[in-house]
């Protein structure tokens, strides 16, 4: 797959490039300083999400990488002091190559998101911070 993403990339004729922005309040719901299952005794959350894509196309060929970026602001491992691990770093959520077939057939793999249906069993799961994607092949005719 290494190989075929850059390839890709550099016979492209279509570029598009995407970018997402999101920021969420959430209200914390704590009933005393008491409580360990808030979050450690703040009022509320503020979680920002930020998504860059390319997508790349030359015929029925394309392949496209998404780079997202998911924290918590204001939560304790966000301490601008803190010598832990960096627990928002910036990660892949999308990196594909796919293949349509003339007659409105597709192959896909790499990592990608993977709604099927009402989304029951496979969804995006776009209201929670992160997402959901799922590494695997994909062939739909």
């Amino acid at each position: 797959m290494a190989v075929l993403i850059p390839s890709v990339f550099l016979i492209g004729s279509e570029m598009e490039w995407q970018a997402e922005f999101r920021a969420r309040v959430e209200k914390d719901t704590v009933t005393s300083v008491n409580d360990t299952t808030s979050a450690h005794g703040q009022s509320s959350l503020t979680q920002f999400r930020s998504r860059l894509m390319i997508k790349m196309s030359s015929g029925s060929l394309s392949g496209a990488v998404q780079f997202q970026d998911a924290r918590i602001l204001g939560a304790p491992n966000n301490a601008s002091g803190s010598t832990a691990q960096d627990q928002n770093s910036v990660t892949f959520s999308k990196a594909y190559v796919e293949y349509r077939i003339k007659n409105g057939g597709r192959m896909r793999i790499g990592r990608f998101d993977l709604p099927l249906g009402n989304e029951r069993l496979f969804s995006r799961n776009q209201w929670s911070l992160r997402g959901r994607f799922f590494e695997g092949f994909l062939a739909e005719y």
